[in-house]
């Protein structure tokens, strides 16, 4: 069953089906090109980032808008997010990953850093449960988290290329210095 979602500038409908949880938003074939362009606008898209995520609770201490930021770039670390993240049904494509064994960061003194952005009528928003991590100065995309006991806790993570990583560690500089 489609329901008709109340927007703006197009018609647009909502059907509780398809590989999302919350559904599938649906066009008319012929407005697809321009809800396409619509929706890949810098202008309609917001852009935050969730800092300090208690490991134990999963609550967050601030999530902020991040105006300014390069789209272009932000859509790289999402790219980059996705061919690197864990899939734990598919091994082969796991041991291609190249990883790193790094301490177990100090929510404390590191912040853990999740990018997201939103579509600004609220309808699309991009997964919220990739992490990061600003160590030595480098940007850290979080593979796997070991839970070994004490001294062998350690993160798994994935170094985030360096344009992408110097960018963001520039980029972020004024907001961890704030939380």
């Amino acid at each position: 069953m489609l329901t008709r979602i109340a927007h703006d500038t197009f018609a647009l409908y909502h059907a509780d089906i398809g590989p999302y949880v919350n559904g599938t938003i649906y066009c008319e074939e012929e407005y697809y090109g321009q809800l396409q362009a619509y929706y890949s606008d810098p202008a309609n898209i917001t852009y935050y980032c969730r800092l300090g995520v208690d490991m134990m609770t999963g609550e967050t201490s601030q999530t902020t808008e991040i105006p300014d930021v390069n789209p272009s770039i932000f859509e790289e670390l999402l790219r980059f997010a996705e061919r690197a993240d864990y899939d734990p049904f598919d091994k082969k494509y796991n041991s291609q990953v190249e990883t790193e064994e790094l301490p177990m960061p100090n929510d404390t003194v590191q912040t853990r850093l999740v990018f997201y952005k939103q579509s600004k009528d609220s309808l699309f928003i991009s997964s919220r449960g990739y992490e990061y991590y600003i160590i030595d100065d480098l940007l850290y995309f979080v593979y796997q988290y070991d839970f070994g006991h004490g001294e062998y806790e350690k993160l798994i993570a994935v170094k985030v290329p360096d344009n992408i990583s110097a960018y963001f560690v520039a980029y972020m500089k004024p907001y961890l210095e704030k939380s």
